[in-house]
């Protein structure tokens, strides 16, 4: 009696973790996914990077953003690759844009290599390269790592702290080793 009580109680906890599907088979069963929420930090932690943490003391300076139009899993990362290398979706490349719109004008591009230089500047004047590395969920937080290049000696590579609250994602600081040049 007691094993069919306990079948009873875990039919029951999956049925209201579950939704029936209007429309489909009679008794067919889907489940309902937290949303993505990838769009939403690398939007915040784009705009960081590009008009806050530019190394040019916070002042929007830059005429063009390139992004890079997939994810870079080395991209703030001593330790290793967090995650697989995969193409950007077009709902981050909105939100990207969505997030730079009157500070830059934003460029996806495939290979960052086609847009330096033999001096290390950026062959498109004004523009600065960013990079984008995996989202890594934690406790409370998300991780993810961000890179700006806009020449030799100008550049930042850091993993960002991103927050979920009451105003949405936020960065909320760093984690990890950040560099400068």
């Amino acid at each position: 009696m007691r094993h069919v009580a306990a079948v009873l109680v875990a039919l029951g906890m999956l049925a209201g973790a579950c939704a029936t599907t209007e429309g489909s088979d009679a008794g067919a069963v889907t489940t309902t996914a937290a949303p993505d929420p990838s769009s939403d930090i690398y939007s915040a932690a784009t705009k960081q990077i590009v008009a806050v943490d530019n190394t040019f003391g916070g002042q929007p300076v830059f005429s063009t953003v390139l992004v890079v139009d997939h994810v870079d899993p080395d991209t703030g990362s001593l330790d290793g690759a967090r995650g697989e290398e995969r193409p950007l979706t077009s709902e981050e490349r909105a939100a990207i844009e969505a997030a730079l719109e009157g500070v830059a004008e934003v460029q996806f591009i495939a290979d960052e290599s086609e847009y330096v230089t033999e001096v290390l500047t950026p062959a498109l004047e004004g523009s600065a390269i960013v990079t984008v590395g995996s989202i890594e969920h934690r406790e409370g937080h998300s991780l993810v790592g961000m890179a700006l290049w806009c020449g030799g000696l100008c550049g930042i590579w850091l993993t960002y702290r991103v927050v979920n609250g009451s105003e949405g994602w936020t960065v909320t600081g760093t984690e990890g080793p950040v560099a400068v040049s």
